[in-house]
């Protein structure tokens, strides 16, 4: 079992993930390629602090994980306790939440770079529950770089395909300007060849990049301005983003498609207003 951070980022993420995945839903798509670059391990527990008690972004998740049924007010909220039934422990995974949020034909394609965290998928990828809910399922091992383009990255028997990016942080340095380049870190390269390898599909797609923090500059406005120059030359049009405290937001960009609903950051802070 992983260790997930146990804060708003998780709550940010898959917040937005689940809303998304519920108004796709909605638009009648008979099959869904989701492929994660940064998965996390199917089942994870907070990792332990000695501040549990003051540190406001756990208290947060507590608070969130704990809250009682008639208090739940969201598609995700409804979807984690149904998955953790033991006050929203182990925390689920985005390849979790999916199956209970899409309720018509699913395939998955999970990159990971850490091999006890890729073996752990590869064992829940066994079991009944996968076989049962998941119509096919790739584990594709290493730097999810190296696997685009190519066959297993998406699903060639979906009508919608989803993209998501969870990584530490999206770093809008050029190359040129850092002193190192972290795997766990997109860049705008990165962005680059994703949205190249993209170049020749016209599938309806859905790209949802997380960055949960505002190290060496990189705010929201500057993470989505320079996401937005490297996805819109190749006809990704901007959809929303979500940001709590200026430090972590999660961006969503289309591609021959529409997305039903407003946008998402009103109904998400509501939300998070009311948890604590």
């Amino acid at each position: 079992m992983g260790v997930c951070k146990g804060n708003r980022g998780n709550l940010l993420q898959h917040w937005v993930l689940c809303e998304l995945l519920h108004r796709l839903g909605q638009q009648e798509f008979k099959h869904l390629s989701l492929t994660c670059t940064h998965s996390m391990a199917p089942w994870s527990v907070p990792e332990r602090r000695g501040d549990d008690d003051t540190h406001y972004c756990r208290r947060v998740f507590n608070a969130a994980r704990t809250r009682a049924v008639a208090d739940w007010s969201s598609v995700y909220e409804s979807a984690w306790h149904t998955i953790s039934p033991n006050w929203g422990l182990p925390y689920p995974s985005t390849a979790l939440f999916a199956p209970q949020v899409w309720k018509t034909s699913l395939s998955l394609a999970l990159c990971e770079a850490s091999v006890p965290v890729a073996d752990e998928i590869d064992g829940w990828f066994g079991t009944r529950e996968v076989r049962e809910r998941v119509a096919h399922s790739t584990l594709l091992r290493g730097d999810w770089r190296t696997w685009v383009p190519g066959p297993l990255f998406l699903s060639p028997d979906a009508d919608c395909l989803y993209v998501e990016m969870d990584p530490y942080r999206y770093d809008s340095r050029d190359r040129t300007v850092r002193k190192s380049t972290d795997p766990a870190t997109v860049y705008p390269e990165d962005l680059a060849l994703l949205a190249q390898a993209f170049g020749k599909e016209e599938r309806p797609l859905i790209l949802q990049l997380s960055s949960f923090s505002a190290q060496n500059g990189n705010n929201p406005d500057v993470i989505e301005a320079s996401a937005r120059r490297v996805l819109e030359p190749h006809r990704f049009v901007f959809r929303d983003r979500v940001v709590v405290d200026g430090q972590m937001v999660s961006l969503v960009f289309v591609r021959n498609m529409t997305v039903s609903g407003g946008v998402l950051q009103p109904s998400f802070s509501a939300w998070l207003t009311g948890i604590v």
